[in-house]
């Protein structure tokens, strides 16, 4: 993203995507995020990359399963596996019956 000023000078302001790189991979949070919004079972969801505890970064997802669910992790990874390449698969999934206003937080 860029912004003008009256000078005819840009400047960068940063970037405006959600794309981290994982292992050598960029991956796009959002694409993670639909594929995992698109399994039965789950009402919101978010992704994000988090350092581990030697400093290097893993994918993890939160997500928020409708009231009437019984969804597993290993059934999650297994929807996802169906459904992104390998190296997009979350190394941690965390179910959480919190409200919508935590994930949306990224809490």
């Amino acid at each position: 993203m860029a912004g003008g000023q009256k000078t005819d000078v840009l400047s960068l302001l940063g970037e405006k995507d959600w794309q981290v790189k994982i292992r050598g991979y960029r991956i796009e949070l959002t694409e993670v995020e639909c594929a995992l919004k698109k399994i039965g079972g789950v009402r919101d969801a978010v992704a994000m990359a988090r350092s581990d505890h030697q400093n290097e970064l893993k994918l993890v997802v939160y997500w928020i399963p409708h009231t009437d669910s019984s969804l597993s992790v290993s059934q999650i990874r297994k929807e996802l596996a169906d459904a992104l390449p390998d190296y997009m698969i979350p190394r941690y999934s965390f179910a959480s019956p919190s409200s919508d206003d935590a994930i949306r937080k990224g809490r």
